[in-house]
């Protein structure tokens, strides 16, 4: 009787140890089913919140434009009237308006059209009136398909008229698309009666896919009113329920600014998908734990007399699963309470031996809680534990090298005899999950920071879609918004800037990888001069290595430009007279002889001018009244010739003159004498006048010669010529030449 009382005392303590964890378990999985609508509920909030504050951020970017914009028509002082509305058109066009309108404080005024509105009985005007910016949804015949964003334009604290601007709902409803739930999350937002105006099914629906009729006749009348109703109950608090009568999973948030309610809907099916599948992976758990108990004492049974060695075994192969999870397993009495079992990987993650563990934290599940975490994620639990709710926390421990290590804790309460229950969990490590996460929002923050500065213009294009976007600054400094990288945007470019612009956007869709480009043009600054600009991109590529994405900036250059141009004109310009010094005249006289031809009759003619007795004038009257009468001479030799004709000083009283244009030689000899006779100045002090003449020296091209060197050589010679036979006369090198022992004058 004990051989037979001993193997079946232990077949049924090893059926009661197996089937306990499989009850355990169905229990569990049991529990878990139940609270999934819960899941959903819970995902389905946080993606009703995300598509709140899509909306918000979307309506509100627009919200920003519009404000942009009415402060710099406030600035320049623009009204209602019908030229003053057609003027500034393209700006709201610009901005992707659809529709928008100007009135006065009686409500009269012009649309984009330069047609004439009244709208002293809007309702959206009226509350415009009070100085805030007011955003509704009505307007036009197709008022849910349109946004109206209504401006105050305040002028010496006054509000002058008001601005009505209408976008098109296609970008907004874009943004409220989600491929939350399987693509499968309807997003709607409901005025303050609970009517919807703006719709975003899932990409590649339409609400007729969850409502039949909905073209036809909108919402049905029962969602209707059950979402009146839930709207009512939750008041300006967000909600989440199922309603069986609806078959949908609803979640609704608040748009507190406009005073809107966000929905998201989620057909039951999708639920119930989520609980056939749990059904699935419990009772597969539940089958293999029973397969694995059934070969188990199975074993047992068979091996009897080697029980302890084979029960060695056993645990081993328990700790071993236990050891295959990537996460801890952790036991414990309540939130607050002690430590049932600890998997070794829990204390591997951290770095601890368990002497190390139990020193730092003793037996306290709540130890291990970073301090400043501690006291929320106890209230947390506590209260998805009181709703019967899976545990669902994030928290950071101290890891054994000291650093702060995040946590992602799953579990379940599990009820055990007398109402006593302990707590069952999952722990994985997400500290590289968060790490990625803060990076991301530090890079957005830092981004948005950099558009927002006062001082900058940047810009970005995407590549692929032609999505443009720039910085505040771009406004104010050209007073409208343009695409620099597009040939067919309104560029206020300067006209001879063209080809170098054209140069500068083929070179940055050809560039390779953040290859800086740069070009400097001029555009047309909102004060309507042109100024000068350093336009500067680079692209970022895909993995093939095709440009995707630009991002540049613009830098005003225009002092730069002026700066250099001052002293690109002081390298080249005599500082007495303003004229072209010695060696810019010699410069620009050889360039024009290399690109020009004069056959003959037809020559051009090179003056060579200098003064009769000026030094005379410094000796008797000083070198300042020297340096007067130069600048006087200097005056008449510019009016003699024309602003095309190369003129210079090439010496102390010495200058030259080199007409571009072709005359015959009677014109030439005209303009020579008249020359003379009007270079004629006075200097004098109180006792005596002297009077400062001049002589002149001609050489004509081709005649006598084709290049600077021997036009100046021979002019110089007919004006020492000149200054022989009396000085204040003109002498032709070809006549001085063919004469020599005369030395003839031009009379």
């Amino acid at each position: 009787m004990p051989e037979i009382s001993k193997p079946l005392i232990s077949f049924v303590i090893l059926i009661l140890l197996f089937l306990t964890p499989i009850f355990f378990i169905h229990d569990y999985a049991t529990d878990t089913t139940s609270n999934l609508s819960n899941s959903t509920l819970t995902r389905l909030a946080e993606v009703n919140t995300r598509a709140s504050n899509n909306f918000y951020q979307t309506v509100r970017a627009s919200m920003m434009e519009m404000n942009g914009l009415t402060k710099y028509l406030a600035q320049n002082n623009s009204g209602a009237s019908r030229e003053e509305v057609l003027a500034v058109a393209p700006l709201f066009y610009a901005h992707g308006v659809r529709r928008f309108s100007i009135v006065d404080g009686w409500g009269k005024g012009h649309d984009g059209s330069g047609a004439q509105v009244d709208l002293s009985r809007n309702a959206v005007f009226l509350q415009t009136l009070e100085g805030k910016t007011q955003v509704d949804t009505e307007g036009g015949t197709d008022r849910q398909r349109l946004l109206i964003v209504a401006n105050p334009m305040v002028v010496q604290n006054r509000v002058k008229a008001v601005i009505i601007s209408e976008f098109p709902a296609e970008g907004i409803e874009t943004n409220l698309e989600t491929w939350a739930f399987g693509s499968n999350t309807y997003n709607l937002v409901l005025n303050a009666q609970g009517d919807p105006i703006f719709v975003a099914p899932p990409p590649g629906k339409s609400m007729e896919n969850l409502f039949p009729s909905f073209a036809s006749q909108g919402l049905p009348a029962a969602v209707t009113d059950r979402l009146r109703q839930a709207l009512s109950d939750s008041q300006q608090s967000p909600a989440s329920f199922f309603d069986s009568t609806m078959g949908l999973f609803v979640a609704t948030s608040p748009i507190d600014r406009f005073g809107w309610r966000m929905v998201s809907l989620v057909p039951q099916g999708v639920g119930n998908a989520a609980v056939s599948k749990q059904t699935l992976i419990t009772n597969e758990l539940v089958w293999r734990l029973a397969i694995l108990a059934g070969i188990i004492i199975t074993f047992v049974l068979l091996l009897e007399r080697n029980s302890s060695r084979k029960l060695r075994r056993q645990q081993e192969d328990y700790r071993t699963i236990i050891a295959s999870i990537s996460g801890g397993v952790l036991k414990f009495f309540s939130p607050d309470g002690t430590f049932l079992f600890i998997s070794p990987n829990y204390k591997k993650m951290l770095g601890f031996t368990d002497a190390e563990f139990e020193k730092a934290y003793g037996n306290s599940f709540a130890a291990t809680i970073y301090e400043q975490d501690r006291d929320s994620v106890l209230r947390t639990m506590r209260r998805q534990i009181k709703n019967d709710q899976p545990i669902n926390v994030e928290y950071r421990t101290r890891a054994k090298s000291g650093a702060l290590v995040w946590l992602y804790h799953k579990g379940a309460e599990v009820k055990i005899e007398h109402g006593r229950s302990y707590i069952q969990s999952i722990v994985f490590d997400i500290t590289n999950n968060k790490e990625a996460a803060l990076s991301k929002r530090i890079s957005d923050e830092r981004h948005q920071f950099i558009l927002e500065q006062h001082d900058i213009n940047i810009f970005e294009q995407n590549l692929a879609s032609g999505y443009f976007s720039c910085s505040p600054q771009w406004l104010h400094t050209f007073g409208s918004v343009f695409n620099i990288l597009e040939t067919d945007t309104a560029i206020p470019l300067f006209p001879d800037d063209r080809e170098r612009l054209l140069a500068f956007q083929k070179e940055v869709r050809l560039a390779p990888h953040q290859h800086k480009c740069t070009a400097e043009i001029r555009l047309r600054a909102a004060e309507g001069e042109y100024r000068w600009f350093r336009v500067e991109a680079s692209c970022i590529a895909n993995t093939q290595g095709t440009p995707i994405y630009a991002i540049g900036i613009i830098t005003d250059i225009d002092q730069q430009k002026a700066l250099e141009l001052q002293l690109r004109t002081q390298a080249t310009r005599d500082s007495g007279t303003g004229m072209r010094n010695k060696m810019s005249t010699e410069k620009a006289v050889s360039q024009f002889l290399e690109m020009h031809e004069s056959p003959l009759p037809q020559m051009y003619a090179m003056f060579m001018i200098d003064f009769d007795n000026f030094k005379g004038i410094n000796d008797r009257f000083g070198h300042a009244m020297g340096d007067k009468a130069i600048f006087d001479m200097a005056q008449i030799i510019r009016r003699n010739f024309r602003g095309v004709d190369i003129v210079g000083r090439v010496g102390g009283d010495e200058f030259l003159v080199f007409c571009t244009e072709k005359m015959s030689l009677h014109s030439i000899r005209e303009r020579a004498l008249t020359l003379v006779e009007q270079l004629r100045t006075e200097c004098c002090d109180q006792n005596s006048c002297l009077t400062l003449t001049a002589s002149v020296g001609v050489a004509c091209c081709p005649r006598d010669g084709k290049t600077y060197v021997e036009l100046f050589n021979k002019a110089d010679k007919a004006t020492y010529a000149a200054k022989k036979m009396g000085r204040n006369r003109c002498v032709f090198y070809r006549e001085m030449s063919d004469s020599p022992s005369k030395d003839s004058p031009v009379q």
